[in-house]
């Protein structure tokens, strides 16, 4: 968006950046990490249900309080209502634990942020790029999966005539562009890894590279 705007930005390195609106990509990643995790079909449904419903709630209700009360019983419905699983799996072990688990999720989303992030739609922005573009990604990254966002990232570009630009999906990258089993961000903190240099010499030397010819 920036590099649209302004002749100041020489060339653009995205790590991890998404090639889809926010709506695509949390669904996809709600899905694959739940899977990580190990959780079950069924879960993973009433996962997507809540989620479906919770993201019309803000693309239809402008107002953030009516937004909230909406949410709100929305979530706790299908909290109360959920498998045992799915339960444990939000830290639900009584009433006080439901309140803050409803109150947390409501919270998380009824922001101007997260509203803009549903629905915005950065190939728009992508194809407008005329400066050498770098995208990376990971491909145990499970919170921007790699397959679709690089491919789309790919085809905004072309559609915008840039030829100017690389693609890779790095093996065994999560979003941090770690070294990881699964993905899982709850792998993050475990690994000593801060970021692989790999990826570090990849965009070192594709920035010189850039900058010299």
């Amino acid at each position: 968006m920036v590099a649209v705007e302004s002749d100041d930005v020489a060339y653009i390195v995205l790590m991890a950046g998404p090639g889809v609106n926010g709506e695509r990509i949390l669904y996809a990643q709600g899905e694959l990490i739940a899977r990580a995790n190990g959780a079950s079909d069924r879960a993973i449904a009433q996962n997507q249900e809540l989620q479906r419903a919770m993201f019309e709630v803000l693309k239809t209700e402008p107002d953030a309080e009516r937004a909230a009360e909406a949410l709100t019983e929305m979530v706790r419905t299908a909290l109360e209502e959920a498998s045992d699983e799915v339960r444990a799996q939000s830290g639900i072990t009584d009433d006080a634990a439901l309140d803050g688990a409803v109150a947390a999720q409501v919270q998380s989303v009824n922001t101007p942020w997260f509203r803009y992030f549903l629905t915005y739609e950065p190939a728009g922005s992508i194809e407008r790029v005329t400066v050498p573009v770098l995208a990376i990604n990971g491909e145990n990254d499970l919170q921007v999966p790699y397959e679709e966002n690089l491919r789309e990232i790919e085809a905004a570009l072309r559609r915008g005539g840039n030829t100017q630009y690389e693609i890779h999906a790095l093996p065994g990258l999560n979003h941090l562009f770690q070294h990881s089993d699964t993905g899982s961000p709850t792998e993050y903190q475990a690994i000593e890894e801060t970021w692989s240099v790999e990826v570090m010499e990849l965009i070192a030397d594709w920035i010189l590279e850039t900058v010299e010819g």
